[in-house]
């Protein structure tokens, strides 16, 4: 299944993965300002991302492009520290072709962020885990069905909650009633003593 993706990895071996272009040509002034820097990528690399975005519109029902909230599910968040220190040892194909959207998708917010997940080895991880989730052959729910389910068990969390509230208000009320009757109780003997001590 994720055939197309692994097969970057011997290619990657042989890249140098992209490097950073200076302007050399601006000198400041408005006819010719500074151009800030920007990667350069490798050709391995473009086409890594090519085939990630194919990837996504293939296999739409795995819900990729929701990438940061399949993130979130497995206590990742979308950033760089993150998603690099994450474990994928224990991660299924979708959190971890998500990983692999989130570093790409990171890259048109902040240049360079695709190289500093290359440099560091994120890239290749989660590619080696792929592999080893096809030889395993792990089956994934549709992503709808992922998100009802998980639905269906906060709305179950939601109602143990209410019903706890309700028991202790209930325990509550329970308790002031008896204080109550309690109070009462001891209004009547105390009369009844009193007329008692009057009488006498």
């Amino acid at each position: 299944m994720y055939e197309s993706l692994t097969c970057f990895l011997d290619k990657l071996d042989r890249s140098s993965y992209g490097e950073w272009a200076k302007d050399l040509k601006g000198d400041g002034t408005p006819e010719h300002p500074y151009q800030m820097p920007f990667v350069v990528y490798d050709r391995t690399v473009y086409e890594l991302m090519n085939a990630i975005q194919a990837f996504v519109v293939e296999y739409r029902e795995m819900g990729l492009t929701r990438y940061s909230e399949i993130l979130k599910m497995s206590g990742i968040e979308w950033g760089m520290k993150s998603m690099s220190g994450a474990d994928v040892s224990q991660l299924d194909g979708r959190t971890v072709v998500a990983l692999l959207v989130g570093a790409m998708r990171a890259e048109r917010f902040c240049d360079g962020a695709f190289l500093g997940f290359c440099e560091d080895g994120s890239i290749r991880r989660w590619l080696e885990r792929l592999k080893v989730i096809d030889k395993r052959k792990l089956v994934l729910k549709p992503f709808y069905l992922l998100i009802r389910s998980k639905g269906i068990s906060e709305r179950k969390k939601s109602s143990e909650n209410v019903l706890l509230r309700r028991r202790k208000s209930k325990e509550r009320s329970f308790g002031r009633l008896c204080g109550q009757k309690r109070k009462r109780k001891g209004r009547k003997e105390y009369e009844k003593r009193k007329l008692a001590k009057n009488a006498s």
